[in-house]
């Protein structure tokens, strides 16, 4: 699958789940922080490594376009994680839970709420490309 593909099923679960716009860059942003949106399996996580992936990284348990760690995601063997409408719905169900919309904080900071990453500072700086890839991929697509 393309990096296309994969954020065109971000932005279909989001939408089905009811997600606003905002909320939707927000996941897109973090995919492109995460992976660059690349299906990322991992030898630490044996199943992750039985499903279709684009790469293999290294960053401790994190697998998938979100870089979701099993001990903390989904079912617990990352197999699920690996997919990326599963992932997407793990993400925007944490994602909801917040005043996502609110512009109390930048986008990042919603991202890093939900993903707890030691870099929170990066997704603030790839939400422009993921509001261009939005914009690009919804008025050229039908969903």
């Amino acid at each position: 699958m393309s990096a296309d593909d994969y954020a065109r099923i971000i932005i279909a679960v989001g939408r089905g789940m009811g997600v606003t716009s905002r909320g939707i860059m927000i996941a897109l942003a973090t995919t492109l922080v995460e992976t660059n949106i690349r299906n990322y399996a991992n030898r630490a996580v044996p199943g992750s490594l039985t499903v279709p992936y684009d790469a293999i990284g290294s960053d401790g348990k994190s697998v998938g376009l979100f870089q979701q760690q099993p001990q903390w995601w989904g079912r617990g063997d990352g197999i699920d994680l690996m997919d990326p409408a599963t992932a997407a719905r793990l993400f925007y169900a944490q994602l909801v839970q917040l005043d996502y919309n609110s512009s109390a904080h930048p986008p990042g900071w919603y991202a890093q709420a939900v993903q707890r990453s030691a870099h929170p500072h990066r997704y603030d700086t790839r939400f422009g490309d993921a509001e261009a890839l939005y914009e690009r991929l919804t008025t050229s697509t039908v969903f």
